[in-house]
């Protein structure tokens, strides 16, 4: 007996401490001790050697779970900044990158060019063919533009309805008339059938335009110099690329 209002009873595998008050012993505390990495039922062998070991095992599932979570977020970051029909770049991707490339070209005094694609008679395509054909249109015409954005910082992205648009740091405006006249080779080889079209297939219409940013200029001037070419190639006949002031 430890003390005058303390006691301890223990046997092979159970502690009790029994402790005094008011003239009456009571049970404080009550353990069971066995042997350390032996189970409950006797076979069950605890996989954990230390505490040490313990510690290791919850940082690596800490690491774990972050390495998932982060992952997770690079894929909804990945689905915010993706057209849903087509999956090329979106709207929102489209306005940071040309805020992002419009800066670097800035600061290399070099070049930024964009050029401006709206499918043509696409109204007559979709009353002709139903949504579902024109939505499969716009995916073949999309997967076409993609494969000619294919140097760092070139971006294919849909602008908005039938409309989309590549992004070309560093281009020059007689190369991004190249590029885009074999995008347009490239969607005529595809011979989508339009009975609306002069052609009797699907067409696209491109405007071209270049800056390199200054004082003077800004993104919002590219894209209304790009669209006023866009807007020449529809009045000249459409199925052409024109190119905007220098």
């Amino acid at each position: 007996m430890p003390s005058q209002n303390w006691t301890l009873l223990g046997g092979q595998n159970s502690t009790l401490i029994f402790r005094c008050e008011d003239g009456a012993w009571k049970v404080a505390h009550s353990g069971i001790s066995r042997p350390y990495q032996v189970g409950i039922a006797g076979d069950e062998v605890y996989p954990l050697q230390s505490l040490a070991e313990r510690n290791h095992l919850l940082e690596s599932e800490v690491a774990a779970r972050t390495a998932e979570l982060e992952e997770a977020n690079r894929k909804l970051a990945a689905l915010s900044e993706t057209d849903g029909l087509t999956h090329i770049a979106n709207r929102r991707l489209f306005d940071t990158r040309l805020t992002e490339e419009w800066q670097r070209a800035g600061r290399h005094a070099q070049p930024l060019t964009l050029a401006m694609v709206d499918v043509d008679y696409f109204k007559h395509y979709n009353d002709s063919y139903g949504h579902l054909a024109g939505d499969q249109a716009l995916q073949a015409l999309a997967r076409q533009l993609a494969a000619h954005a294919r140097r760092s910082g070139e971006l294919a992205a849909r602008y908005g309805g039938e409309e989309f648009a590549l992004l070309l740091p560093g281009c020059k405006l007689e190369q991004a008339q190249a590029i885009c006249r074999d995008f347009l080779a490239d969607l005529d080889a595809l011979a989508l059938p339009h009975a609306g079209s002069p052609l009797g297939f699907l067409t696209a219409s491109v405007g071209v335009a270049s800056l390199t940013p200054g004082p003077d200029n800004t993104p919002a001037m590219l894209i209304e110099q790009a669209d006023a070419a866009l807007y020449r190639a529809k009045q000249h006949g459409r199925h052409r690329v024109e190119a905007g002031a220098v």
